[in-house]
């Protein structure tokens, strides 16, 4: 059961003048030979940090709609371990709804769309009627398709409750459940925590501005969860932690609104998706402000279904560019799944240090 609490937060400006974290914004040189590092050396690839790095997302990764009528819902994904494996996607997005009876069900119908709740993590019967996966099962799928690929690069997981448009949220009590359905799904050791960033800093972002984030050798084959709500289900994680507060298993995504100031010391990523329900484009004119919180050094998401937009996103460096439709905005995997940022990496970075060429 959730520990609740009452806690005034305070936020103050974020200097502008704060410095990139990690690595020089100075281009993400990735064709032709490798290029020498500074010193003239060999590029020390194992300096890459996951900031430096560019990864397809999938919006809604569990979508599974059989009808066509109307195109705000009319789109389908493969499963999550076959969109990892054949369209190279690294970045999942999960709604979830919590229910005790039914453990966290994916996709719910709303009044809108009430047929709109299939998704692609298997099915199930209980009490003779036929329900569609949960959120462990997409857990798992994706759970084999690590196993099989052990060296990949850190995968990015958001979960964050879907508004049914009938009740009120309720997860705000079940975030110990939600914790325990990630442990089932993934193990405890595939997951990059907090803690694993924080170290002995008094909070995420204090340890960004002296450490960096973490490699990209040193998070292969990790999963990094995002809670990603912007209610009071985000503000009782934050202060009461889930399972353990002292160690919790989600990392928070911040509240764009409030990402110019500097109270945010454990929120250290940002996503730009649109909080109107079936809104799928990320709102183009705050590209400056994305670009800005790259270069400070958070991490950043946004989505789109408009190929020219996403480019624009990636060029940005925009680390994390979803979509309901990759095959059409990314078009196949042409070399590797994941890119040097154009914004964050060294010049010297190559797309094959992430993970080797198709």
């Amino acid at each position: 059961m959730l520990r609740l609490c009452v806690a005034v937060f305070t936020f103050g400006l974020l200097a502008c003048d704060m410095p990139v974290m990690g690595a020089p914004a100075d281009g993400g040189g990735r064709d032709g030979d490798m290029a020498l590092a500074p010193d003239g050396g060999a590029p020390p690839v194992g300096d890459l940090r996951i900031n430096q790095m560019q990864m397809r997302a999938t919006v809604n990764s569990y979508h599974e709609f059989v009808f066509d009528q109307d195109p705000a819902v009319a789109w389908r994904h493969p499963d999550v371990n076959v969109q990892a494996e054949e369209q190279g996607i690294r970045v999942f997005d999960f709604d979830i709804s919590g229910d005790r009876q039914s453990w966290f069900d994916l996709h719910p119908a709303t009044h809108e769309f009430p047929f709109d709740h299939a998704n692609n993590c298997g099915w199930r019967i209980s009490d003779n009627e036929l329900y569609s996966g949960d959120l462990g099962m997409c857990l798992r799928d994706l759970q084999g398709w690590c196993d099989a690929n052990p060296e990949h690069p850190l995968l990015v997981l958001l979960i964050g409750e879907t508004d049914t448009g009938d009740r009120p949220p309720q997860m705000i009590w079940q975030l110990d459940d939600l914790e325990s359905s990630i442990q089932i799904g993934l193990s405890r050791d595939r997951l990059l925590v907090p803690a694993d960033v924080r170290g002995e800093h008094a909070t995420l972002w204090d340890a960004i501005q002296a450490d960096g984030w973490p490699t990209v050798d040193e998070t292969r084959g990790k999963v990094m969860i995002v809670l990603n709500d912007r209610g009071p289900m985000r503000f009782a994680y934050l202060m009461n932690g889930g399972l353990d507060p002292a160690d919790p298993l989600m990392f928070v995504a911040g509240d764009p609104e409030i990402a110019g100031q500097d109270g945010v010391g454990d929120e250290v990523f940002f996503s730009f998706e649109p909080t109107e329900t079936y809104d799928f484009e990320t709102d183009m004119a705050r590209i400056e402000q994305m670009g800005d919180l790259i270069r400070r050094g958070f991490l950043v998401h946004a989505i789109t279904d408009d190929p020219d937009k996403a480019e624009v996103l990636r060029g940005a460096g925009v680390h994390f560019v979803g979509t309901r439709f990759p095959d059409a905005v990314f078009g196949p995997v042409d070399g590797s799944p994941t890119l040097c940022n154009p914004e964050t990496a060294p010049d010297w970075c190559l797309d094959e240090m992430f993970e080797p060429r198709r």
